[in-house]
């Protein structure tokens, strides 16, 4: 490769990182400014409606695209419009868009049969459910088409479908709110319906040229097979995620459901920012994968900044946390404070962390490792809130937050390893949950006062950006030895 050629191939990453990135900005933008106009108007037992349903509705998502979301990574092509695609795409979507309806109809129905035994569900309508099930659909079309455009290596429909899903989200609901009379859940649910649609027109706008009249049964029947490894640890997530939610609801109150699932909206929010990073670098690190014994060389500086990002986050929350969330949510959320750190942190564990482990399986096509690590982490966090939130409520629900996500990234580790020994480049994470917590405790057992929070966070700040500084100098350094080699 000439060197010319090789610093063109640079610039790939930063382009798609840019119109990935473009999204998020917008996204958090509007999010956080509509955090006060929202939380004005509505309490926090309509935001535990809406995660009642809503975290039904997402998990049910993944389970739907699960099989065929794996099978597009391991057989996509690289040249977009061939027959081996359009015959692949053409046939996960038939079967994504069918097993969707018929999910939705057995969702209805098991929702009106709880209706009838459990009274803490009495006054949620079934329309929630019939506009959730919209963006359900949507969601997963959506992460299909996410993958599609990832591996052509251009993702700008993307990065506008997903800036007009924000603005049509946030837009509905404050015309519910403001304009329409519409002053409880059903505006967030109205959001997300209008989001939903959008995804979906986005979604066949990405697969344009590729969605035929074909259909093959031998597609069809493997992606059934890969999804049957994913059926039942994706069940298993669903019920992890539906025991979390339910049994706040029903062991405390929909207004305890409403703080969790609002501390878990900042992790979500943090993630819009950083998947970019992941996403633009996916193509290179499948590719580094396939290598016999592969160093991800080229995507390790990626991990590391995505890892210093996430620490960096956790901190902030940790030590200023409160002051922050009372600001943006009226004071109506202010209890989610010290939850909001440590999910921060342990998130990491199931969404930044493994790639490379994850990586690693997906190419060698292993479903059923990917599955069990799945399966069990949800398993594990479904036996802690069994025992720990009828007692303990909302700690309960975090300390199983926190296992299912290391539980999740242990077997993760144990599985790629059997196939071949690949690099651990998550020691900054792990370092920075532990760092998190001992700030967490340290900040409620001793009460420090906002000045000498303010200074512990100047501190911390100060070691990140050294960090950062000497990451950039690194890679810099490196990529001048490589061209000069070339």
């Amino acid at each position: 490769m000439s060197r010319e050629n090789k610093q063109k191939t640079t610039q790939i990453y930063p382009k798609r990182f840019s119109l990935l990135l473009i999204p998020g900005i917008v996204q958090g933008i509007l999010s956080f400014s509509i955090i006060p106009l929202s939380t004005k108007i509505l309490n926090p037992s309509d935001f535990g409606k809406f995660a009642l349903i809503n975290t039904i509705t997402t998990t049910t998502a993944v389970l739907i695209c699960s099989g065929s979301n794996y099978l597009i990574n391991n057989r996509y092509e690289e040249q977009k419009n061939n027959q081996h695609n359009q015959v692949l795409i053409s046939t996960v979507t038939f079967l994504n868009i069918f097993n969707s309806l018929l999910i939705s109809f057995l969702i209805i129905l098991i929702f009106s049969f709880l209706k009838q035994k459990n009274s803490f569900i009495n006054d949620i309508p079934i329309s929630y459910i019939f506009l959730s099930m919209i963006e359900m659909i949507g969601i997963s079309l959506w992460t299909l088409g996410i993958t599609i455009s990832t591996l052509n290596k251009d993702v700008k429909i993307i990065s506008i479908y997903s800036i007009a899903r924000t603005i049509v989200r946030n837009t509905s609901i404050v015309l519910c709110l403001y304009f329409f009379g519409i002053q409880d859940a059903l505006a967030l649910f109205i959001g997300s319906a209008c989001s939903g649609i959008l995804i979906i027109l986005g979604y066949f706008k990405i697969t344009d040229g590729l969605i035929k009249k074909r259909f093959r049964i031998k597609i069809a029947k493997e992606t059934f097979k890969v999804g049957s490894y994913f059926s039942i640890s994706n069940l298993l997530e669903l019920l992890y995620k539906s025991s979390e939610t339910w049994m706040l609801a029903a062991y405390q109150n929909l207004t305890t459901l409403g703080i969790f699932s609002h501390a878990q909206f900042y992790p979500n929010f943090a993630r819009t920012f950083l998947q970019p990073a992941q996403q633009a670098a996916w193509p290179t690190t499948r590719t580094e994968a396939k290598d016999i014994n592969p160093k991800f060389l080229k995507s390790k500086i990626i991990f590391q900044f995505i890892s210093l990002c996430i620490i960096f986050i956790s901190i902030l929350f940790a030590l200023v946390g409160k002051e922050l969330i009372s600001l943006i949510t009226n004071d109506k959320f202010t209890n989610s404070a010290p939850f909001v750190a440590i999910l921060m942190a342990s998130s990491s564990f199931r969404h930044f962390s493994g790639r490379s482990q994850h990586a690693n399986l997906i190419v060698n096509n292993k479903p059923k490792y990917s599955a069990f690590a799945i399966g069990g982490s949800a398993f594990a966090g479904i036996l802690i809130n069994i025992i720990l939130v009828p007692k303990l409520g909302i700690i309960g629900s975090l300390i199983a937050s926190i296992i299912n996500s290391i539980t999740f990234l242990i077997i993760l580790y144990l599985t790629s390893n059997i196939i071949s020994k690949t690099p651990n480049f998550d020691l900054g994470n792990i370092l920075g949950f532990i760092l998190t917590i001992i700030l967490v405790l340290i900040v409620n057992i001793y009460d420090l006062s906002l000045s000498l929070r303010i200074l512990l966070l100047t501190f911390f700040s100060l070691i990140i950006i050294r960090l950062f500084s000497y990451l950039i100098i690194k890679n810099k350094v490196l990529n001048k030895i490589k061209l000069n080699k070339k």
